[in-house]
């Protein structure tokens, strides 16, 4: 059985060029692409032995090793570089590449036996690995995100939290609305201590790092929160933030981020991180007009595929659900009651309103699509855990 190999770059040319370099019969390319910016969905889908990345100019051949080798840690993931220098070296170590070849050999033979070599090398570490300390935990991470503002974003996102939290979940809040986040309101917490100050003492985070700067809700729900003033969130950029959630997503099962309203850079990391986005919209044209263009734009990014609308304050009225969805060009996977004075007032106590369940429609709902979500991640983790036997491909004969 050959070595099921993924080969990722910017230039399909140079990929086919390697690809031709792999005469050994225990090598076997099954996928190429110069999709970089999605390489990480494109892997789970193939299930290669080996991902080979070609080096680029670009960041987007460095941040795809890297999610690859953060969310798929039993896949060897390599790098290939024409550019021996200093430069390009660190820069694919900071990327977290298990084997760097450099320059690229012209010799056909003596290029597979290197990539086989490091093959094995790997194959045998993370065996050893997850027989020692088990699988390593991948976090689903949950964008919420709309066009506008006051659309129940950040509703929807605590109560989904505390849901999640309930069934014993390790969950995170990220608020990253920076200019005028407050989740911590709708959870009732005082926050001292946000992701402001964290960047300021800590440009390279650690997990305890990060930790001494969330605060705790009673659910077990655990909240970064958003800056205390506005002109704080000038200095908090995308490549800041990243290295956040990529060290977060090892420990929690979920990490729920709530967002501006706004395509910022920022913004579009968060989408592309994001295992899901759920698309806040409502009932009104102005409302779905807004939706429709920024789900046009992210279509434009290949970015549509992680995209789960939800209707918030749904009511009966001249806009039905099957209208949004031929708007939309996609389901509604959750529609939010309008319970304007259930809402205001769990806001205003500090008590998210999935305590009420029993009362509140907005609770039933979030709820509801909470256990879908916990049912489905729980039996992803199943199947992992069924296949996290490592077998070595055999090779000679057929």
């Amino acid at each position: 059985m050959a070595i099921r190999i993924a080969l990722f770059g910017d230039s399909f040319k140079e990929l086919e060029k390697v690809e031709s370099k792999l005469t050994d019969h225990d090598l076997q390319v099954i996928h190429k692409s110069i999709n970089l910016s999605n390489a990480s969905d494109e892997v789970a889908k193939i299930k290669p032995n080996m991902v080979i990345i070609l080096c680029s100019e670009s960041n987007w051949a460095f941040r795809a090793c890297q999610q690859i080798y953060l969310l798929y840690p039993n896949v060897v993931n390599i790098m290939l570089s024409n550019d021996a220098s200093l430069d390009i070296a660190k820069r694919v170590i900071d990327a977290g590449a298990m084997g760097f070849i450099a320059p690229i050999p012209e010799n056909n033979a003596e290029l597979c036996e290197s990539i086989k070599k490091t093959y094995f090398n790997e194959l045998s570490r993370i065996s050893m690995l997850l027989e020692n300390s088990g699988i390593q935990r991948k976090s689903e991470i949950f964008t919420v995100f709309g066009t506008k503002g006051g659309i129940g974003k950040t509703t929807f996102a605590v109560n989904l939290a505390v849901s999640l939290a309930r069934k014993k979940a390790k969950v995170a809040i990220l608020d990253l609305d920076l200019q005028f986040g407050d989740a911590h309101m709708f959870l009732g917490l005082d926050v001292k201590e946000t992701v402001a100050e964290l960047l300021q003492e800590q440009r390279v985070p650690t997990i305890d790092g990060i930790r001494n700067y969330f605060v705790v809700h009673s659910s077990g729900v655990q909240l970064l929160g958003a800056p205390a003033s506005p002109e704080y969130a000038d200095g908090i950029t995308a490549s800041l933030i990243e290295p956040i959630i990529n060290t977060l997503r090892t420990y929690y099962d979920y990490i729920i981020i709530d967002t501006s309203a706004e395509f910022s850079e920022l913004n579009l990391l968060l989408i592309e991180e994001a295992s899901k986005v759920f698309y806040i919209t409502g009932l009104d044209i102005s409302l779905l007009n807004n939706a429709k263009k920024g789900l046009l734009l992210l279509d434009s990014l290949n970015l549509k595929d992680k995209i789960n609308i939800v209707v918030s304050k749904d009511f009966k009225g001249d806009i039905s659900i099957k209208d949004v969805e031929k708007i939309m060009g996609q389901p509604v996977i959750a529609r939010i009651p309008h319970e304007y004075a259930e809402a205001v007032r769990a806001l205003n106590q500090g008590i998210p309103i999935v305590n009420n369940i029993k009362k509140s429609g907005i609770a039933k709902e979030v709820s509801n699509l909470a256990n879908k979500l916990y049912m489905k991640h729980k039996k992803h983790d199943s199947d992992d855990a069924t296949k996290s036997g490592l077998k070595f491909p055999k090779f000679g004969g057929k």
